[in-house]
């Protein structure tokens, strides 16, 4: 009898979000919300501020 076993893992543990950011883990996946300031995928790039 086949049965299929699914395991979720916890993406959020190599702790891919940098810059202060808060992991998500979600269902094979994650996504980070990132500080203010930052942006990208990982919060990597900073955001730059322009004076007038």
């Amino acid at each position: 009898m086949p049965f299929c076993l699914s395991l979720d893992i916890n993406e959020c543990a190599p702790a891919p979000c940098k810059n202060n950011a808060t992991c998500n883990d979600l269902l094979n996946a994650y996504s980070c919300t990132c500080a203010p300031g930052w942006q990208g995928t990982n919060c990597e790039q900073g955001i730059a501020k322009i004076f007038p």
